[in-house]
Order: structure tokens, then C-alpha cells, then sequence
């Protein structure tokens, strides 16, 4: 496979409309993604990754309104993290609106739906681009480290994705994954921390 490396989210986007899946970077780590929109493109994720399907995709969103359009129940606490910590390095975990029948939402994720809205010009772009938002996890194959450098992401994607959408420096700024917060239910957990330090009351 070809794969065209570039610094231009107008290239990387006429891939996710074709269909196809593409390698772009954020503030914390590279992500391989899709447009959420089409089930055959994300299962591309799933065999590219060996992931299980049982794992959900987090949706990087570029507006906060899109929050509301998947999500419920969204309580004052995980109001104040929206509106304190996004768009910035943290996924955010709350109760999928019934009516959103993804089929990227399966297994134990059933019931939820993973929001990352990235802090990175070029990705916000590129989703704003889309007009939608992007099913994504990190760029990696599972069991295995992210990757945030730029060479190497060419090192070990090259070849096997259309597109790889470059980081405009050599590191993604923090270099470590989001921190995970889960808002789904009463009590807010955080499960697992990354480049956002924060403590919850």
C-alpha cells in the first residue's frame, strides 16, 4: 500500500471520505481514525489494530455542542469538566443517548460513549472539515505503547494506511496519553491519569 504522508488536513480528509482510515496527531498521542459515519472504515481500526471488538472507539469531536447530540444524563460535576478541562488532553466518558445505534458502541462500552476533543489545530481542523465527528484511539497496535513521535509513526505506518497526517513538530506537545474521566454514572471516576493531572472533589 501507498501511503501519502502530509501536513495538510484537506489531503487526510478526502481519504476519510472515501472511506479510508488515516493516522493524525493530537496534543497527547497519534490516532488512527475514521469517519465515524462508516462501519466499514472502522472495522479497518479493528484489523489494523488487532482490537478487540468488545473495545469502543472515543468520538474526537471540535465543538462542545456535539457532546449533547450523543450524550444524557450529563451531570453538573461532568458540566464543569466539559466547560474547565475541553477541548484539552482528557476523554471523557458518559451515558450514550439511547437512540445512538453505532455499531462502534458494542460490547461493555454498550451503555457509554468516550468524548475527546483535542486541543490540536490541525485535528480540529480536519474534523471540521469532516462536518462529523472521528471514531479514533491511539495509533498503535493493542498491547502495545502509543507513539507521538513523527518518525515513528512513518516507521511503523508506513505502508499500512493511506494516509499518515503529520505533526508540524517532531513530538506530539505532551507525549502521553489523555487522562480518562468517567462521568457515566453518580460517582465520577477517574480511570486512568495521562497528560491532564486533576483530582475530582
Amino acid at each position: 500500500m501507498k501511503t501519502e504522508i502530509t501536513y495538510l488536513p484537506s489531503r487526510a480528509l478526502e481519504y476519510l471520505k472515501a472511506g479510508e482510515i488515516i493516522i493524525f496527531p493530537t496534543e497527547t498521542v497519534y490516532g488512527i481514525g475514521a469517519d465515524i459515519r462508516n462501519i466499514n472504515a472502522i472495522n479497518k481500526i479493528y484489523e489494523l489494530k488487532a482490537r478487540s471488538k468488545r473495545k469502543a472507539f472515543s468520538l474526537h469531536i471540535s465543538k462542545k455542542e456535539t457532546i449533547y447530540d450523543f450524550a444524557e444524563n450529563i451531570s453538573p460535576k461532568a458540566e464543569e469538566i466539559i466547560n474547565n478541562f475541553m477541548p484539552g488532553p482528557i476523554t471523557l466518558i458518559l451515558k450514550k443517548k439511547k437512540k445512538i445505534n453505532f455499531k462502534m458502541f458494542c460490547g461493555e462500552f454498550i451503555d457509554t460513549i468516550a468524548f475527546r476533543f483535542p486541543e490540536h489545530k490541525e485535528s480540529l481542523e480536519l474534523i471540521n472539515l469532516l462536518g462529523s465527528p472521528i471514531a479514533g484511539s491511539s495509533a498503535n497496535i493493542s498491547g502495545q505503547r502509543s507513539l507521538y513521535k513523527n518518525s515513528e509513526i512513518i516507521e511503523n505506518f508506513e505502508g499500512k494506511v493511506p494516509c499518515i497526517l503529520l505533526n508540524k513538530e517532531e513530538n506530539c506537545k505532551y507525549s502521553l496519553e489523555s487522562t480518562i474521566i468517567d462521568a457515566s454514572q453518580d460517582q465520577i471516576i477517574i480511570k486512568r491519569q495521562g497528560a491532564l493531572i486533576i483530582e475530582l472533589d
